[in-house]
């Protein structure tokens, strides 16, 4: 379940904001979900896992912030 909503999520990013993520060396696409509860647990997290802010000509500014709580 949680594979699919990730798959679905990274349809709504839009692709400049994929392709700053992965200058950033973010792969959503190869996201281990189980990893990030694994750090969450140990408490290497310390709230926000991402943070893009792109700023596209055609698209306009593009902001993706990601958390856990």
């Amino acid at each position: 379940v949680v594979g699919r909503l990730a798959s679905v999520g990274l349809k709504l990013i839009p692709e400049e904001a994929r392709r700053e993520m992965a200058n950033k060396g973010i792969d959503l696409a190869n996201f281990d979900i189980d990893e990030l509860i694994r750090l969450v647990d140990q408490g290497l997290v310390d709230g926000k896992i991402v943070d893009v802010d792109t700023d596209d000509p055609r698209e306009g500014r593009t902001k993706v912030e990601v958390y856990v709580e």
